[in-house]
C-alpha cells in the first residue's frame, strides 16, 4: 500500500514473494500484519483487518479477506485453510521437510 504503508506492520523473518499485493486500507478498513516467519506467495492479495500469523503460508494468487491462524497453509479465491505446518516456511528448511510435516485439514463441506 503506497499512499498509507503505515497501516502494514511486517515482523522479523516474514517473506513476501514478487507481485504480493498488501491492500492496507478500504473506507473503515485498516491494517495488515503479516507475522514472524509467514510466508506470503507470488501474486497473493492481503485485504485489510487481516493478520497472517506467525509461520502462516499463503499460497500463490490466493485472495486473503479473512486473518490467518498461526502455522495454517491457506489458498484459494477467498483464501480457505488447507494444512497445517508442522514447521514454518524458511530458507534454511528443506522444501521436502516442509512438505513432510504438512497435516491436511478436512475439506470443508459447502453448506446446501
Amino acid at each position: 500500500d503506497t499512499s498509507r504503508p503505515s497501516l502494514i506492520r511486517l515482523e522479523d523473518g516474514c517473506e513476501l514473494s514478487m507481485r504480493a499485493t498488501l491492500i492496507g486500507h478500504f473506507r473503515e478498513s485498516e491494517g495488515i500484519t503479516i507475522e514472524q516467519d509467514a510466508f506470503v506467495g507470488p501474486g497473493a492479495i492481503i485485504l485489510p483487518n487481516v493478520v497472517v500469523g506467525r509461520g502462516a503460508v499463503v499460497a500463490a494468487g490466493s485472495v486473503v479477506t479473512r486473518s490467518v491462524p498461526p502455522m495454517t497453509v491457506v489458498q484459494g479465491n477467498p483464501a480457505v485453510p488447507v494444512a497445517r505446518c508442522g514447521v514454518p516456511l524458511l530458507p534454511e528448511i528443506p522444501l521436502k521437510e516442509f512438505s513432510r510435516n504438512l497435516r491436511p485439514l478436512p475439506a470443508r463441506v459447502p453448506k446446501s
